[in-house]
């Protein structure tokens, strides 16, 4: 979203976006450069003197300073008391519970619990994530809940040919059915409950079934994950295709016979907006705001169970196509409706800038 914001940022207030990125080789930092947006790339591991000192020399004369980690929501607090700027966090993680983050990640949501108290404004993807961060101790000046949002003319129905995956893989899927699988390689992503679902739908159905599956490290370089393949007696290459990070998503989504979002948590999965819009057919784990989301559209699967993952994916795909375009149709529309990127981009000035946004 923050690329959002400032692509789609109708605020007449005068500021000046310069972006601080604190990893290394990010997707967006390109992306961010042709709008000229100013970006620092940081390297905190490397050199972490003078990445603070780097770091105070950006924020000393701004205005507002908005942040969208745990670790830079950290870092954003001495700023605050040293030159009293607007501070803003934005939460996009559901899931607070230890057994379920790294133990460094947990301990910095923890500290960053205490000193929000400090913070003037908290925006949450999710009503999910606001309860469960107020049960951590979250308290700011102003807290609100802002939906992710999708541009519906870049993730729509039209945004590919049928043609488009054969020529992405080098091979000819005619007749296949296509499972899309979008989603970082993390723990919380669950692709093993994906995997083993998916052996189940390729052993029960009657037609070829492929699944593939993008995302930053997910591909053929993950041993975990090429074990967990060959583990199922799937190949890769004919049963199963990984294309790693892609820019196409769009594309991919939009030519899908199914879309799968297979998370043991999430608050507001943004790449399952994306998919509604694109009017790809859904199949999704009880997640965050999921419910709320497709409005009993489709019926969410509990999260890491492969059995009812498979058995969900399989209703979808033995449904007649007129039934299936029907259920892409309904589901593109709740996002043109509700989740416009322009009216979601506005929520969110509202809450960085303030007063300053009217």
């Amino acid at each position: 979203m923050l690329y959002n914001v400032t692509r789609y940022g109708n605020s007449k207030s005068g500021f000046r976006h310069v972006v601080v990125s604190l990893g290394e080789g990010d997707h967006f930092i390109p992306l961010l450069r042709e709008l000229d947006i100013e970006v620092v790339e940081l390297r905190v591991r490397k050199s972490p003197i003078k990445t603070l000192r780097e770091f105070n020399r950006i924020v000393r004369n701004s205005n507002v300073i908005c942040s969208w980690s745990y670790h830079s929501n950290l870092l954003t607090i001495w700023p605050k008391f040293l030159y009293r700027p607007r501070l803003v966090w934005i939460i996009n993680h559901q899931d607070t519970a230890r057994k379920t983050n790294k133990l460094t990640t947990w301990l910095i949501m923890k500290m960053c619990a205490t000193l929000s108290r400090s913070v003037d404004s908290i925006a949450y993807n999710g009503a999910a994530a606001l309860k469960s961060h107020s049960h951590l101790g979250y308290r700011a000046r102003e807290e609100s809940v802002v939906p992710n949002g999708c541009d519906t003319k870049l993730y729509s129905p039209a945004a590919a040919s049928r043609n488009y995956l054969n020529e992405v893989i080098g091979e000819r899927l005619e007749g296949a059915l296509t499972i899309l699988s979008a989603a970082r390689w993390h723990p919380i992503k669950d692709h093993a409950t994906f995997i083993q679902a998916f052996a189940k739908v390729k052993r029960k159905s009657n037609e070829r079934v492929v699944a593939v599956l993008c995302g930053p490290g997910v591909d053929d370089e993950n041993v975990q994950l090429v074990d967990s393949l060959e583990g199922e007696d799937l190949e890769i290459g004919k049963d199963v295709f990984l294309l790693g990070s892609r820019n196409d998503l769009p594309q991919l989504m939009a030519i899908c016979s199914l879309f799968v979002l297979h998370s043991k948590a999430e608050a507001f999965p943004n790449v399952l907006v994306q998919a509604m819009s694109s009017g790809a057919k859904i199949v999704s784990t009880d997640v965050g705001i999921v419910s709320e989301l497709t409005n009993g559209a489709i019926n969410p699967v509990p999260p890491n169970d492969p059995y009812a993952l498979a058995r969900e994916m399989l209703d979808q795909l033995n449904s007649l196509k007129p039934q299936r375009d029907l259920l892409g149709r309904d589901l593109r529309q709740i996002i043109t409706d509700d989740y416009s990127i322009t009216s979601v981009v506005s929520l969110y000035e509202k809450s960085i800038f303030g007063d300053a946004a009217e």
